[in-house]
């Protein structure tokens, strides 16, 4: 957790007008996979994860930015409303460029 801390919160300064998008998946994929590719037991995997989400939670709540909260899944679901989610977030409107994120996102 200290790593993450020190590299979200140095950020703040160097831009201007800051937006944040941020992506949440699924805790238990998330720490069977950890779990999996470490070697190391699911349940402590899965703490570590929701201690990590709480800290984004937090991160985002004191900063007072806008933030766009996305859920990973719901975006591999839904490529074509995630992108136009970000797209009208960020105010920018190109069909065109839309269809080809759209296209990019893929599970794996």
């Amino acid at each position: 957790m200290k790593t993450l801390s020190k590299r979200l919160w140095r950020w703040l300064g160097l831009f201007n007008e800051p937006v944040y998008v941020v992506v949440f998946r699924d805790v238990l994929a998330t720490a069977n996979r950890r779990s999996v590719s470490l070697g190391r037991s699911l349940i402590p995997e899965m703490l570590k994860v929701a201690m990590h989400n709480l800290f984004l939670i937090g991160f985002v709540a004191l900063s007072r930015r806008p933030t766009l909260l996305v859920s990973y899944e719901k975006a591999l679901l839904s490529p074509g409303d995630f992108v136009a989610g970000l797209e009208g977030f960020l105010g920018l409107d190109d069909a065109a460029r839309r269809a080809v994120a759209a296209a990019f996102i893929r599970p794996s």
